[in-house]
């Protein structure tokens, strides 16, 4: 990377583009540098001066926008700048020094970060009504993230309606930027030419060098440019850029989501749940509770039909919101084998308003059911042996108090028990007035 950017130099810096370019490439250096291996940030270093001299900085400046942001950034890293700085160890020093206790004395009182009325001023005017990406299920300028299971279609569903709203003009393609952190090879490649189509930008892990911890320094430069307020960055998956199972990795990070979020910036996080569901049968989103308090909203993505179905119907559910966010909104798409990526978008139909809350009040009944099924499987086997041992055939009266004689469970539990696994365990027929329970083999 710093070969291509070197060979770009030839016949000097003339544009600001080509100044602010390497000077972003000083700041990737200088985060990926480690110490077996220093040319790439020493070089990083030399071009930043160069970029800095060109927009006409003395070399007092120049050496306190590179101590200022190494010290920032990673102190540790001073000794190896200092040889290339025009200064002495001791006015690094010194500089440092400066710049710690003027970190102390803005952090001495409330009133260094009272917000003024000029400063209120400038963020209303940065500020418009909200505009609804993705369905309704996004707020442009708001942190949102996307709980489901894998093999759900949460990306399939996120970038279908990102790009349907670029190619309507509700979005500008161009600020859409999608990290895919999760996808390998084709997979990404793929993804990335489809986007495309429709002016979305794609970073691929390990392609020109990008690294999950290239964002926060991305991010920092986007509200420094005033980049942010018209980008919407996609993180696919949260995991990829911060441990989510982390009590303390997790505030830091959501900080700088924050400051993003606070230059107008969008960011919509795609991420896990756990593996078990609640008591209701309901999907539990995954990590610490950061993951969702620390955000503006949060759905939680759940199949609502039978996975063997070639027309795939989820759920998306809000759990968190601070705007009008959609409250539920169904999705469906063809889950059919052979079918492109292309082709799996294009499938993708979003189905709102009487319908959405039919298919969440059918979903949430099912749900309930098999979390009782669950419950009560213990109980429903020891049942079967009851019945094995009568002979397999039984007055439901005669099984309910054959087994409450046993005393692990009550009369109306054994009566719920044996009208749930009906068809399944047993099957229970009516002769005459009484209710007979044959095992099926029998029956």
């Amino acid at each position: 990377m710093v070969g291509s950017m070197g060979r770009s130099m030839i016949g000097g810096i003339e544009t600001h583009s080509e100044c602010y370019y390497i000077k972003e490439h000083f700041r990737n250096a200088a985060l990926d540098y480690t110490t077996d291996d220093p040319f790439q940030f020493t070089a990083g270093v030399k071009l930043y001066k160069d970029a800095q001299e060109a927009e006409g900085a003395s070399d007092s400046e120049i050496t306190g926008h590179i101590i200022n942001f190494v010290h920032r950034h990673n102190p540790e890293m001073m000794h190896v700048i200092t040889p290339f700085l025009k200064t002495t160890k001791a006015a690094v020093e010194k500089q440092l020094q400066k710049l710690r206790q003027e970190a102390q004395a803005k952090a001495s009182t409330f009133e260094n970060f009272v917000l003024t009325d000029s400063q209120i001023e400038e963020r209303l005017q940065q500020m418009s009504d909200d505009v609804m990406l993705a369905g309704g299920m996004v707020v442009k300028g708001q942190m949102t993230v996307f709980f489901a299971p894998p093999n759900t279609g949460k990306t399939l569903i996120v970038l279908t309606m990102l790009a349907r709203d670029a190619d309507s003009g509700l979005l500008d393609g161009g600020g859409v930027i999608y990290i895919n952190c999760d996808d390998g090879g084709k997979g990404a490649i793929t993804k990335a030419k489809i986007l495309h189509a429709s002016g979305i930008n794609a970073i691929v892990l390990g392609e020109n060098g990008f690294k999950s911890q290239h964002l926060a320094t991305l991010m920092a430069a986007s509200c420094a440019s005033g980049a942010a307020a018209n980008q919407v960055i996609v993180l696919d998956t949260l995991k990829k850029f911060v441990d989510v199972m982390n009590k303390k990795d997790a505030p830091a990070f959501y900080e700088e989501l924050r400051r993003f979020t606070m230059a107008g910036g969008t960011v919509i996080s795609l991420a896990h749940c756990n593996k078990n569901r609640d008591e209701s049968g309901k999907l539990v989103f995954g990590g610490v509770a950061d993951s969702v308090d620390d955000t503006d909203a949060a759905y939680i993505i759940d199949p609502a039909n039978e996975s063997n179905s070639e027309l795939k119907t989820v759920l998306a559910e809000n759990i968190k919101r601070r705007g009008e966010n959609v409250k539920e909104v169904a999705f469906q798409y063809d889950e059919s084998d052979g079918l492109s990526y292309q082709e799996r978008m294009n499938s993708v139909d979003m189905i709102e308003g009487t319908k959405a809350k039919e298919f969440k009040t059918k979903a949430d009944c099912e749900r309930a059911i098999q979390a009782k099924r669950a419950r009560l499987q213990d109980d429903a086997n020891k049942i079967l042996e009851v019945l094995m041992d009568e002979g397999g055939e039984v007055m439901v009266t005669s099984l309910v108090n054959a087994v409450y004689k046993q005393e692990f469970v009550s009369r109306r539990t054994a009566r719920n028990v044996i009208d749930l696994f009906n068809n399944e365990l047993w099957l229970v027929q009516k002769e005459g007035k009484s209710k007979i329970v044959r095992h099926l083999y029998r029956s």
